[in-house]
C-alpha cells in the first residue's frame, strides 16, 4: 500500500500545497511578531525559529497522514481540509520563547541602494 501525500488527500497540487505551507509559515510570524512586539524579519531571519517551525510542522503534518488514511475514500476533500485545518491550528498554539528573545536581539541592517 502507497501512502499518499498530504496534497493528494487535500485535493491540491504539489505547487498548491508548498504555496500553502509557507503562507502557513508567515501567518505564524506575523502572529508571533504583532504578540511578541517583535519585528518581523528578525523572525524570518532566524534560523532557529525556522527550524522550531518545521519541526512542529512535520509532526503535525505526520498526525494528519495518520488520520487521513483512515478517512481515505469515506469522506470529501472539503472533510480532509477541516480536518487538516484542525491539526494545524496547533502550530498557533505555542510559541518558542528562547528562540524569540533571540529573535529580539537580532540586529537585521537594509542595504542602502544608490539610485543614479
Amino acid at each position: 500500500m502507497t501512502t499518499k501525500q498530504p496534497h493528494q488527500y487535500l485535493g491540491l497540487t504539489q505547487d498548491e500545497y508548498d504555496t500553502d505551507c509557507m503562507i502557513q509559515y508567515m501567518r505564524w510570524c506575523q502572529n508571533m511578531a504583532k504578540a511578541h512586539n517583535v519585528p518581523l524579519q528578525s523572525l524570518l531571519a532566524n534560523r532557529g525559529m525556522s527550524n522550531y517551525y518545521t519541526a512542529q510542522f512535520l509532526e503535525l503534518e505526520h498526525s494528519f497522514k495518520i488520520i487521513a488514511a483512515r478517512l481515505d475514500g469515506l469522506v470529501d476533500t472539503e472533510i480532509m481540509n477541516r480536518n487538516y485545518e484542525m491539526i494545524m491550528v496547533e502550530l498557533y498554539c505555542n510559541y518558542p520563547s528562547a528562540l524569540i528573545e533571540a529573535a529580539k536581539r537580532l540586529k537585521i541592517e537594509n542595504p542602502t541602494f544608490n539610485q543614479n
